[in-house]
C-alpha cells in the first residue's frame, strides 16, 4: 500500500507492507531536487562556481555560464545551510516521462523491450520514458510530452525569475491516513515515544540524532521491542546521517547487522535523502499538521 499527501511544506510518500511501513520519504515543496527555475547568473565564486539568482532564493552552478546572462536551470541537490547545486541541462518532469533538450530517447529499467517499441513509434526526441508510462494510453503519453514541449517554449522566453516547473504529485490513500501519519511525526518531533512498555528519548544534536531506549524488564525482549520502533520512527521521520542509539543495558540481543559497543550503544549512518524532519523546527511541523487538519475537515 502507498500513501502520498501534501502538507503546506512537504511532499510525503510512504509504502506499507500489510502493516508495516517499510519505505518513506519526505521533501520540501519548495527548493527541492527536479523543480526548475529561471534564474540570473550574479557572479563567479572561485571554487565553488556560478551564483544564480533563483527569484526565492540563491543556487550554485557548476556549469560555464556567461555573467548576466537568464537562463532555466534545474535543481541537482539540495544541501541544508548552503545553496542548492544546479544544472542548465534542465528537464522538465511529467508523470509519464521527462522532456530533457539534448537527451537521446532512453526508458526507465521497469519498461520491457516489448513495451519500448510502441513507445519509439511515437518518434519523440529528447525524452526519458518513466515506469509510469506503463500504465498510460499511448495518445496521452503523446499529449503529454506536447504538452510539455510547448510549457518549454513559454519558459525559454520568460524574463522574471523563480519556479516555473515543479515535478508532479498525486495523493494516494484515505485521508485518514494522511492525519494519523501526520499526528505520529509530530508525536516524535517532540522528542518522546512511549509504547509497548517502552519510551524512547529522541534528541537532535549537531553530531547526529541520538535515541535513548527506556524501560523496565529483560534487556533482551526490551532492546528487541525497542528496534521496531525505532526502525519505524526513522523511516517515518526520514532520517539521514548519523544515529546513536542508547540501548537498555548492554544491547545484548539486539539484532541489527551493525556496530555494537559493549556499553550497549548501536551507531548506524543512513543515506541522506529528502528532508530529516527530526530537524525541522517543531512549530513548522505544528503549523502544517493544523493546516491538514482544516483542509481535510472540509471532505467530510
Amino acid at each position: 500500500m502507498v500513501i502520498s499527501y501534501e502538507t503546506a511544506t512537504y511532499r510525503r510518500r510512504f509504502v506499507f507492507e500489510y502493516d508495516r511501513l517499510i519505505q518513506g520519504r519526505s521533501f520540501l515543496k519548495e527548493g527541492e531536487r527536479g523543480e526548475v527555475y529561471r534564474g540570473k547568473v550574479l557572479e563567479k565564486i572561485e571554487g565553488l562556481g556560478y551564483l544564480i539568482d533563483l527569484g526565492p532564493f540563491k543556487g550554485l552552478c557548476q556549469e560555464k555560464v556567461h555573467l548576466g546572462a537568464i537562463e532555466t536551470f534545474e535543481i541537482l541537490k539540495r544541501q541544508e545551510d548552503k545553496h542548492p547545486l544546479v544544472t542548465r541541462s534542465y528537464g522538465l518532469m511529467g508523470e509519464s516521462l521527462i522532456l530533457r533538450a539534448g537527451q537521446s530517447l532512453s526508458f526507465s529499467r521497469e519498461i520491457p523491450t516489448t513495451y519500448r517499441g510502441l513507445l519509439e513509434e511515437l518518434d519523440l526526441s529528447g525524452v526519458y520514458f518513466r515506469r509510469e508510462a506503463l500504465k498510460k494510453p499511448l495518445y496521452q503519453v503523446r499529449k503529454e510530452y506536447d504538452e510539455l514541449r510547448q510549457k518549454q517554449k513559454e519558459i525559454e522566453i520568460k524574463n522574471q525569475l523563480g519556479l516555473v516547473h515543479r515535478p508532479p504529485f498525486k495523493e494516494e490513500g484515505d485521508s485518514y491516513y494522511f492525519m494519523e501519519l501526520e499526528e505520529k511525526i509530530l508525536r516524535l518531533r517532540r522528542g518522546k515515544i512511549d509504547d509497548r512498555g517502552i519510551v524512547l528519548f529522541f534528541e537532535p544534536t549537531r553530531a547526529g540524532l541520538v535515541i535513548d531506549v527506556n524501560g523496565v524488564g529483560k534487556e533482551e525482549e526490551l532492546n528487541n521491542t525497542a528496534r521496531d520502533l525505532i526502525e519505524e520512527s526513522l523511516i517515518l521521520m526520514n532520517v539521514g546521517g548519523l544515529v546513536i542509539i542508547d540501548l537498555v543495558g548492554t544491547g545484548k540481543g539486539y539484532g541489527a547487522q551493525d556496530s555494537l559497543t559493549k556499553e550497549g550503544v548501536l551507531v548506524q549512518s543512513l543515506p541522506v535523502r529528502g528532508a530529516n524532519l527530526f530537524y525541522t523546527p517543531l512549530k513548522s511541523l505544528e503549523q502544517d499538521y493544523e493546516e491538514l487538519r482544516h483542509r481535510l475537515s472540509k471532505e467530510f
